[in-house]
């Protein structure tokens, strides 16, 4: 039923689009595809390889909550978006980058790649032991997904098959692990030759429990909030009539030369304030990286970076507190 509503009533914001002249794009805006009593709180949390100083920097469970609890609002800052690269896969959550949430009170997002990336022996059932074995470690409530940002590495027909296969495994071993794609919006760009055809990304409601995104405001990109991003938006009008919740999984804007501290903390503002009006929109993860060529993209002070981003970390926490939950859940809807 839900998502039945969710097709109708993205139908009907098109089609009424169309009919007052507003708007002629087809980028989704602000409706009543749900009602407000059906708007939950955002789900929130980050990537984070920052650390409290003079601590050392990297990307652990304990650094995650203790720059949470320090800096961010720690109580609605549950996801932690963690990573196992193609030559660590690993057979048991205990084993991954997000072995240790549970202790230090985390929720793990954890992205794996196939072994030496071997995307056929997936589709093949080559490692079917290893995907079942993970996934029927992985806590409850936690959030798994295969090969993230596949549209740089792969045509979508083959990615397809990759991730239907990985779904079917995964969710047989532990039907309450959430299992589901994250796109790259930079691939999802207007003119991009790996999503002309935007539907041969299209894995299948059967085989999906999320649809997700990365997306990055850059120096090199239009500087403009998340209602205004090309590349995001496009995708999003792809993935809003499907009928899956919609994620954010990476979030970031650099802090650089031309992208001030308060330019920083106006675009979050703007941004979080578009998604709390797209109710399908459930998760948003900042990604708190250590500054690199591109520039600075964590928000909080750390060892390498004394100041951090103090403005757009104080926009940040203000509107978690305003529509975030304590929650890690997508489910309680």
């Amino acid at each position: 039923m839900f998502q039945l509503r969710l097709h109708l009533a993205a139908l009907a914001v098109l089609l009424g689009a169309c009919a007052s002249g507003d708007r002629d794009d087809g980028i989704p805006q602000n409706d009543d595809r749900l009602s407000a009593e059906e708007r939950k709180p955002l789900v929130l949390g980050m990537y984070n390889n920052t650390a409290i100083a003079p601590g050392t920097e990297s990307a652990s469970a304990a650094n995650f909550r203790a720059v949470a609890d320090e800096y961010f609002v720690g109580g609605k800052t549950k996801v932690h978006r963690v990573f196992n690269t193609y030559s660590n896969f690993p057979d048991a959550y205990g084993k991954s980058a997000g072995g240790q949430d549970p202790a230090s009170g985390n929720v793990s997002f954890l992205s794996v790649k196939p072994p030496n990336d071997d995307i056929k022996g997936v589709i093949d059932g080559a490692y079917d032991a290893k995907i079942s074995s993970l996934a029927r470690s992985m806590p409850d409530g936690s959030y798994l997904t295969m090969y993230h940002e596949p549209e740089n590495d792969m045509d979508g027909p083959t990615f397809v098959k990759l991730f239907r296969h990985f779904y079917a495994v995964a969710k047989e071993a532990n039907p309450n692990v959430l299992v589901g794609y994250i796109a790259m919006d930079f691939q999802w760009r207007e003119g991009s030759a790996s999503t002309k055809n935007p539907d041969d990304w299209w894995i299948g409601a059967d085989a999906t429990d999320y649809l997700a995104i990365d997306a990055y405001i850059r120096d090199w990109k239009p500087i403009v909030d998340l209602s205004q991003q090309a590349d995001f938006q496009r995708w999003y009008k792809w993935a809003l009539p499907k009928g899956k919740p919609i994620l954010i999984t990476e979030y970031s804007i650099v802090l650089s030369k031309k992208i001030s501290d308060s330019r920083r903390a106006d675009l979050i503002r703007k941004s979080l304030d578009y998604v709390w009006s797209q109710p399908e929109i459930r998760m948003v993860l900042w990604w708190n990286q250590v500054g690199n060529d591109e520039g600075v993209f964590q928000l909080s002070p750390t060892t390498s970076a004394r100041n951090g981003s103090p403005l757009a970390l104080e926009a940040w926490n203000e509107k978690v507190k305003q529509y975030g939950s304590s929650n890690a859940s997508i489910s309680e809807w």
